[in-house]
């Protein structure tokens, strides 16, 4: 009697936007027959959806309602995976036994594959900087999110009980992270002023920025836009400076190093000819930048200088045979521009769809295919459902911008999540966040 033959497991680490869309594809691509198995490995309770951090760090609701608006359990996403022979395990990775080739876990199995993709994201990067992974807030995690929220709620108290004399907050990186979470800012205590709970000229906003304008990564006219705009909002900009160190109630900023052929007169630092510059902070927020997750060390992978799996142009893992990487731990740039791939959503998602095809064709032994490096769009929300954004070529700016973010958003949550589990999200910028807006 001829044995049945063992199903071919594929391992995939990490549920965030990366891994759950290497999951769908791999459910449309592998039609899922009875031979195969995928296994999603998280060691959190639910699905974050990252880009929406701002608006519970500065929403008008209660905890809990943010939450929903933000967080998808695993529990229903597990529930609707299920049938399709996808199962998700809520664990911590530790691991992985290359002779036995098993990813350990924390409850000490280990768990055999075929396929690994490793999709495990990134986490906040405070680049040595004294004291500021315990002086600043980061805005990566719900977590943080809710601390930055009651942080805010804290000062806005103690200010009418006269118990501060004023309050500053300051934000480190005006990238779009920085950017999103600076402009909704000013929506939030523009708000409070309105209500009666903060005087206007009570509070100050402002920005540390290495480079010389906000969002860098676009071309100059867009990021004269997004000066214009944080201005417009009452947002200080201190570009050409640096964090050099953080502490309990102030931080001491520098003029950025310069580059070859730089001169003192040429940075916008206003502060440049005394070289450190201190001051007072009642909240530090740091939207400064990422690197790999630390989980990614444990796994005896190759890696660049900032912790990220190296990958050859299909998304396989350098050195290692049917092991795949996604999302914001790889490392990989553009033959032609020479950029890395950035660390967005939409970027894992297509790198999921590539990951997801060559797995397929490696089971039936063709080549895997390149990663085609699509074009990404920017939309970048700056308050007030106003925007900024380059679309398919298209440069534009103001409320017109909302819409496509939204559209951008649904898109994401369709080919991510299960439709019910998608709906939730779809539904809470047009009720539980529209209330942050003015």
């Amino acid at each position: 009697m001829e044995k049945p033959q063992r199903r071919q497991r594929i391992v995939i680490l990490g549920a965030g936007f990366g891994g759950l869309s290497t999951a769908n594809r791999l459910v449309k691509e592998l039609g899922m027959p009875d031979g195969h198995e995928i296994v999603v490995i998280d060691k959190h309770t639910h699905h974050l959806y990252r880009p929406w951090l701002y608006e519970v760090a500065t929403g008008d609701a209660s905890e809990e309602t943010l939450k929903v608006g933000i967080a998808t359990p695993f529990e229903d996403i597990r529930t609707h995976l299920a049938p399709k022979r996808v199962l998700v395990e809520y664990e911590e990775v530790m691991g992985v036994d290359w002779d036995a080739r098993a990813v350990v876990l924390s409850d000490e199995r280990k768990l055999g594959f075929d396929h690994l993709v490793v999709a495990l994201g990134a986490s906040p990067s405070f680049f040595g900087i004294e004291g500021l992974d315990r002086h600043g807030v980061p805005m990566y995690s719900l977590r943080d999110a809710l601390i930055v929220h009651r942080k805010l709620v804290e000062l806005i108290e103690a200010k009418r009980r006269n118990e501060i004399p004023f309050i500053r907050i300051l934000i480190g990186g005006a990238g779009p992270t920085g950017v999103e979470f600076a402009c909704e800012l000013s929506e939030f205590l523009r708000k409070q002023v309105r209500k009666g709970r903060l005087g206007a000229a009570e509070y100050s906003i402002e920005m540390v920025e290495a480079s010389p304008r906000p969002l860098g990564m676009l071309d100059p006219e867009m990021s004269a836009w997004a000066k214009a705009r944080l201005e417009k909002l009452g947002i200080k900009l201190l570009l050409d400076t640096c964090i050099k160190g953080a502490h309990k109630d102030h931080v001491v900023l520098a003029p950025r190093p310069l580059k070859p052929g730089e001169t003192e007169e040429m940075l916008l630092c206003d502060f440049r000819k005394d070289h450190e510059k201190e001051v007072t902070t009642d909240l530090l927020v740091w939207c400064g930048g990422f690197q790999a997750n630390p989980v990614v060390a444990k796994l005896g992978l190759a890696v660049d200088a900032r912790g990220r799996i190296e990958v050859d142009e299909t998304l396989r893992v350098r050195g290692k045979e049917r092991v795949w990487a996604v999302g914001d731990c790889l490392s990989l740039a553009d033959p032609k521009t020479k950029r890395p791939v950035p660390q967005l959503a939409q970027a894992a998602i297509h790198q999921a769809a590539t990951v997801a095809a060559n797995i397929a064709r490696a089971f039936t032994g063709a080549a895997p295919a390149p990663y085609p490096f699509p074009t990404m769009h920017t939309v970048v929300p700056m308050g007030g459902a106003w925007g900024i954004a380059q679309v398919f070529g298209l440069r534009l700016k103001g409320r017109i911008v909302w819409p496509i973010r939204l559209a951008a958003d649904v898109r994401y949550f369709l080919k991510t999540l299960p439709l019910g589990c998608a709906w939730k999200l779809i539904r809470a910028p047009l009720t539980t966040f529209r209330r942050n807006n003015l």
